[in-house]
């Protein structure tokens, strides 16, 4: 069998498309087409595509992948199926009604569709999902461990798996598929104790036309079987219990076939050649499928991505060929961490460039040191985003930047050692020059105390000292060497401090004398004129500013008098400079208390003034409105707050103008407040008692004129309670009256109507003798005649029997009508009256009578009219008919008026 791998010439040209075409395939379409994920090589090992690595590498490392995959026997339409589901174009997976299989290995679709797009908008993408779409060889055709090996990474991967069936309910031979599922999954364990390794299963019976809806199906083929009921049954439950355990869920689907005509399937089928139902039960599939593809399928507790599958199949694939079991954490686990060690490699790498380029650039050290300080910063923490972009796993992160920190500040500290140990010569001769230099600039300020060119001289050799030692420390030379460049150092610097000591001295004892009279005439100068400026500005004090201002012009004019006439030293005149300043500050301090007394005095006399106004407006404005009850306490308590708070305004900046102390004053507005806000509480508390007993009053009142209010209506209620009874007693005796006269009618109506109906009876039966004594004469000549007129009279009786009972029916029906119409009226109209007193019927009595005496009459009519029928003579012309059609008729006539 050949290998579904890309060969190339030694040229590097791409021969795939000759093997598909050896293969009876076409080359895959550009665009929608299926590219080779995992084969086996002669050796029965498992080789991911580098090209479908390159793929998933390409998707967006954030977004989640889904794969829908499918299993099955080989040469049964898996690939037409998912085509189907995919919708438009399909997922390009070659689809062929030749015998031998399209797929071989694992084929992955080359484009990805977005959850919205594969469900139509019928689930919502809120976690940005694509849908991958995967075909696996055709089961069967080789071993269950060939089976099983290619399944496991695809299993783990797919958050949806398809097996395919295209027979009848089989389940032995189809458990001995599913059996290469559970092979998979004894193939992993795993981690965290949860016991669901796969994704969702969906076993699908392809063109089924057998009894049994999809859970009788299900339940034949996945419930378990009585023990020992057959031979295999604990093998078929043992793979019903891997299943169930592997499995996140389990549906069983029934497809129809996709075409009406059995030869249509010999086709490459079209859209337009599917039957309606198929593609009502493939969108029912569809829709479940989308529903479990809106979550995210997880690989060691996180999100599968394309580049995570990229990774993480090629490990599986590696642990399956070593017949290892698979745990899925552990393979995150460890992709995560081969990519972290290969971003530690590269990151390493750049920091050697980075350093070396440094070293090369010639920089000062405090610019190398910042250079390689700020870079370094930026390497590591590129790496840190890296890195959390590869497993944002807090722990995991805090272990590996922990280690790039250390190699990233060993790295730093060498570069710096290498740097330093190049500046080492350099830096002893600059040492050596700045000590000369030093006595130089010393010299020339001369004269200078002895103390200040010691102190001056220690200090410079001390930091000179101090930079050296610095620089020998990050060389790295020997403690030795470091040692004796030090030593000499202080000697020079001590024989250039003897030699200005004694040129200092000379110079010192001459201008001591003259540098005090000058700093005693700028004391007393600036010490008249401050105080002049602060007693003309109480009760404030003398701003800070004016005193800064006045201190400049005497130290200037100090300055310049004891460098020009005396050619003091510059630490010399800072010497005077700071003890003018310190007097300055004494005198400063001092009257700064006596204008800190005066603002103290002034801000009380104030406080109170405020407070009497405040007082005013509490006695004047607010508590004549704490008597209104339209105003509320905590409107009085603002407009206090509001009062008060310019009161303390005021005495804050007062006191910040005045720089003394507000506290004291602020405490006595506080008190002055509280004890307002009690006496505007009581006056609230008081108005309020006056009111409720006011409307305490009121309330009495209206409950009075209430309870007589309801004693008026009472009465009321009495007198119209006895009008209506007698109201009701007339209209009861008026309906008495009604009754009787109807009652008196009915009696009349039926006394004239029984008289009637028996001169009728009458009339018919003279009629009927008559007929008779005729008949006697007549047989004998009419008896051939007779049978049949008896004929003709018997129909035409039936006729007229039916006229006559329709006509009779019709105007029982509307009497019926008519009575219940009065009757509704009677119940609209009047009030329902008691029944007559014992020995008087009742008006429903009457009409109930009547009514059963109109129907007897109307049998006997029709009796009579069907009997007389009967008797009829052969001549229509005898009188008997005629007197009986009368009789008919005018009973007919009288019963419809």
């Amino acid at each position: 069998m050949f290998r579904h791998t890309r060969y190339m010439y030694p040229a590097g040209r791409d021969v795939t498309h000759l093997l598909h075409k050896f293969r009876g395939h076409e080359t895959p379409r550009a665009g929608l087409a299926s590219m080779d994920w995992i084969t086996i090589d002669e050796d029965d090992l498992l080789v991911p595509s580098p090209p479908a690595a390159a793929h998933l590498s390409a998707m967006p490392k954030k977004t989640p992948l889904n794969l829908v995959s499918i299993f099955g026997s080989a040469r049964q339409g898996k690939s037409f199926l998912m085509n189907r589901l995919a919708g438009g174009k399909g997922c390009g997976f070659k689809v062929s009604n030749k015998s031998d299989p399209c797929t071989v290995g694992i084929d992955l679709c080359a484009e990805t569709k977005s959850l919205d797009e594969f469900s139509e908008g019928a689930v919502s993408n809120e976690n940005q999902i694509n849908i991958g779409f995967v075909d696996a060889e055709g089961q069967g055709d080789r071993d269950t461990s060939y089976d099983a090996r290619v399944a496991c990474p695809i299993l783990l991967a797919s958050q949806c798996v398809l097996f395919n069936w295209k027979d009848s309910l089989q389940k032995d031979r189809m458990l001995n598929l599913l059996g290469v599922m559970t092979r998979a999954a004894s193939s992993v364990k795993v981690d965290g104790g949860h016991d669901k390794c796969f994704g969702h299963l969906h076993i699908v019976f392809r063109d089924w036309a057998f009894d049994g809806d999809a859970a009788a199906v299900k339940r034949q083929l996945l419930e378990p079987e009585t023990a020992g009921a057959e031979e295999d049954a604990d093998r078929r439950n043992e793979v019903r219990r891997i299943l169930r355990g592997a499995f996140e869920s389990i549906h069983v689907w029934l497809l129809p076939p996709p075409v009406e005509r059995t030869r249509d399937l010999q086709k490459v089928l079209k859209e337009s050649m599917l039957s309606d139902e198929f593609k009502d039960a493939v969108a029912g599939l569809k829709g479940v499928l989308s529903t479990q593809l809106a979550s995210p399928r997880p690989w060691g507790g996180r999100p599968v991505t394309g580049p995570v599958l990229a990774k993480l199949v090629p490990l599986v694939s590696e642990a399956l060929n070593r017949d290892e079991l698979i745990l899925p954490k552990s393979a995150y686990e460890a992709m995560v961490r081969a990519e972290a060690e290969q971003l530690a490699r590269t990151t390493e790498g750049r920091l050697d460039e980075l350093c070396a380029a440094l070293l090369a650039a010639g920089l000062e050290a405090a610019h190398f040191e910042a250079q390689l300080s700020a870079q370094t910063a930026e390497l590591y923490a590129n790496y840190q985003a890296h890195l959390c972009e590869i497993w944002n796993d807090a722990s995991f992160v805090s272990e590996q930047t922990q280690n790039m920190q250390e190699r990233v500040d060993r790295a730093a500290a060498q570069a710096t050692q290498a740097f330093f140990r190049a500046l080492w010569p350099l830096e002893r001769k600059g040492a050596r020059e700045a000590l000369k230099a030093l006595a130089a600039q010393l010299e020339a300020e001369l004269p200078v105390e002895a103390s200040v060119l010691r102190e001056r001289m220690d200090g410079a050799l001390a930091k000179i000292t101090s930079r050296l030692k610095e620089a020998g420390a990050r060389t790295g030379l020997p403690k030795a060497e470091c040692t004796d460049t030090l030593e000499a150092l202080a000697e020079q610097g001590n024989s250039l401090l003897e030699g200005l000591l004694a040129k200092s001295e000379a110079f010192v004892a001459a201008t001591r004398e003259a540098e005090a009279e000058l700093l005693a005439q700028a004391q007393t100068a600036i010490g008249e004129r401050m105080r002049e400026e602060a007693a003309s500005a109480l009760p404030g004090r003398l701003p800070e500013t004016r005193v800064a201002e006045l201190e400049k012009v005497v130290v200037d004019q100090l300055q310049s008098r004891l460098v020009h006439e005396h050619a003091s030293t510059a630490v010399r005149v800072r010497e005077l400079v700071i003890q003018l300043r310190a007097s300055t500050r004494a005198l400063e301090a001092e009257l700064h208390q006596a204008a800190l007394i005066a603002s103290e005095d002034a801000l009380r006399k104030l406080t109170t003034a405020l407070l009497e106004a405040l007082n005013g407006a509490v006695q004047c404005k607010l508590r004549p409105k704490a008597r209104l009850p339209e105003t509320l306490l905590t409107e009085l308590l603002n407009e206090l707050e509001e009062l008060s708070a310019e009161v303390l305004s005021e005495i804050e900046r007062k006191s910040g103008a005045w720089g003394c102390a507000s506290a004291s004053c602020e405490t006595a507005v506080d008190a002055y407040v509280r004890d307002a806000r009690i006496q505007l509480q009581g006056e609230k508390e008081t108005a309020a008692r006056q009111r409720a007993e006011a409307a305490a009053r009121e309330i009495a009142e209206e409950e009075a004129r209430l309870e007589q209010e309801q004693a008026r209506l009472e009465q009321e209620q009495r007198n119209a309670a006895e009008k209506a009874r007698l109201e009701r007693e007339q209209r009861d005796a008026a309906e008495k009256a009604r009754l009787e006269r109807e009652r008196r009618e009915a009696a009349a109506s039926r006394r004239a109507e029984a008289e009637r109906i028996d001169r009728e009876q009458a009339d018919a039966a003279q009629l009927q003798a008559e007929a008779r004594a005729r008949q006697t004469a007549k047989r004998k000549a009419q008896a051939e005649a007779e049978a049949e007129a008896r004929a003709e009279a018997q129909r035409q009786a039936e006729l007229a029997a039916q006229e006559e009972a329709q006509a009779e029916a019709q105007r029982l029906a509307e009497e019926k009508k008519a009575a219940k119409a009065a009757k509704l009226k009677a119940k609209a109209t009047k009030p329902k009256v008691k029944a007559a007193k014992k020995g008087k019927e009742s008006l429903a009595e009457v009409k109930a009578r009547l009514k059963a005496d109109v129907a007897e009459r109307a049998e006997s009519a029709v009796k009579a009219a069907i009997e007389a029928q009967n008797n009829t003579h052969t001549n229509r012309s005898s009188p008997l008919k005629r007197g009986a059609s009368t009789a008919s008729a005018s009973s007919a006539k009288k019963r419809k008026k």
